[in-house]
Formats: structure tokens, sequence, C-alpha cells
């Protein structure tokens, strides 16, 4: 329940506007950001948003979505979506059409790919601030 509420907690008290980071592009043109600025940490979890910039239109019409998400930065690595809000419009400007907020199955994503480079680097920022390294 405790993390639950903490979830809700983080998702209303995160500025509609963020400052977002190119973190890298994947082979389908897809431009994925972070917000480092609200990297938020608790009981060993990193929490962070993330942007998917899509070059073309999803089969859905939509070219963006704004998604919140659960990191564990300890070996093995690994980070779930916990909420996923889809745009019509690029960079998740207007409103969402659609929100999924139903908390998806843990990854490992592998280094390399455009998922394991997101993860890297939040990882790595959560490294600074915590002085881990």
């Amino acid at each position: 329940m405790k993390k639950i509420l903490f979830i809700f907690t983080l998702i209303y008290s995160l500025p509609s506007y963020a400052d977002w980071i190119e973190i890298n592009t994947n082979l389908a043109n897809t431009t994925f950001y972070a917000d480092f600025e609200n990297v938020k940490v608790n009981n060993g979890y990193v929490y962070y948003w993330g942007l998917s910039d899509y070059i073309k239109p999803s089969p859905h019409g939509h070219l963006s979505a704004k998604s919140l998400y659960e990191l564990d930065c300890k070996i093995p690595r690994k980070n779930r979506r916990l909420s996923a809000s889809h745009y019509k419009m690029p960079m998740a400007k207007g409103i969402a059409d659609f929100t999924n907020n139903e908390a998806g199955e843990w990854k490992y994503p592998q280094p390399g790919t455009s998922g394991g480079g997101e993860t890297e680097a939040i990882c790595q920022l959560n490294d600074l601030i915590s002085g881990n390294k």
C-alpha cells in the first residue's frame, strides 16, 4: 500500500512540463528522452519519466508516449513501466487520448539497445546522486 501511495504522490507532484534530455534513437527512428530533474528513489527503486517520440504515427495515430518507469539498478538491472499516456502530437504535447495505468512485467534490457541505454543513463545518475560510485 505504501508503494502505491508513493507512486501516486510521485505522479501528481511532478510538473506537467519536463526538461526532456535525449537518451538515444532506435533503428525505427523512435527517439527516447528522460526527465533527469525529477528522478526519485524509494526503497532501493528508482522512478523516472521517459518519453518516446515517434517519427511515424503508431497504428492508433500516436506520435509520442510519456511513461513512468520503476527501475532496479542492482545487477541484473531491470525495469518496468508503471503508467503510459499516449499523444497524437510529438513530445507529449496536447492532451493524452489514451492512458494505461497497469504495471508491466519486469524487463532486463540488454546493453547496446535503446532500453539498455536509458536504463544505464538513469542508473548512472542515481549512482551520482546517492554517491555509490
